[in-house]
């Protein structure tokens, strides 16, 4: 395993909190194992390329769809990527796997994608307690701590499916090795931002969605 690997593993792999290593937590009724109540499964998307969207996307429905069978009352949702390549309709391919799942919008980033889900419950006047949120993206602590400035009183777990499982070609941490110093940029350059951002309150979060609108906007042209 080369430098970068380490690096990428170090900072991004061991931070699943709903992995084998960080399982859900259980609670005793009766003698038996129950799982606690789970409010809300989110499929948080990274589609990007036509091959992340054939590969994670799909390892992450097949995830979701299994986890719907432990907690029957969660409610689901899922956001799309907003740049998708042309013609890869994202959406279809979750509402048929997933046709009780509700779809928060397109989304150019995470913290958008944190905010949708929020603007939906604010409309409902709900809030959920507990989260779990299923993703193929590597950098899943950051996913998690943007999740928490929208949602600051919901324990939130994270489920990154390991790479290994989406045979994903195109994955940031199997291409590590050709990315020279590249690795900086995905791995400790952010590192340092992203922690201020996430743990500076309302400003970072205003931050964070300025940063998401002109992500949007670049999109768009």
């Amino acid at each position: 395993m080369t430098l970068a690997e380490r690096i990428a593993r170090i900072y991004a792999g061991k931070w699943s909190t709903a992995s084998e290593k960080f399982p859900l937590p259980y609670h005793t009724l009766e003698g038996h194992n129950v799982s606690v109540m789970l409010d809300v499964i989110m499929k948080v998307t990274h589609g990007a390329t036509r091959n992340r969207l054939a590969n994670g996307s799909v390892a992450t429905m097949k995830c979701v769809a299994n986890l719907q069978e432990s907690y029957p009352n969660a409610k689901l949702f899922f956001s799309t990527y907003s740049r998708n390549p042309e013609g890869a309709n994202e959406k279809n391919w979750v509402e048929k796997m997933l046709p009780s799942a509700t779809h928060v919008g397109s989304i150019p980033t995470t913290s958008a994608e944190a905010k949708a889900l929020r603007a939906f419950y604010d409309e409902i006047d709900w809030y959920p307690w507990t989260m779990l949120i299923v993703t193929d993206e590597f950098n899943s602590r950051r996913t998690r701590d943007i999740y928490r400035l929208y949602f600051p009183e919901t324990n939130i777990f994270i489920l990154a499916i390991p790479i290994a499982k989406t045979h994903d070609p195109e994955s940031p941490i199997l291409n590590f090795r050709n990315m020279n110093r590249a690795i900086l940029w995905e791995t400790l350059i952010p590192l340092i931002p992203f922690w201020v951002l996430t743990h500076s309150g309302d400003l970072g979060k205003r931050i964070l969605e300025w940063l998401s609108y002109r992500v949007a906007q670049a999109s768009a042209s």
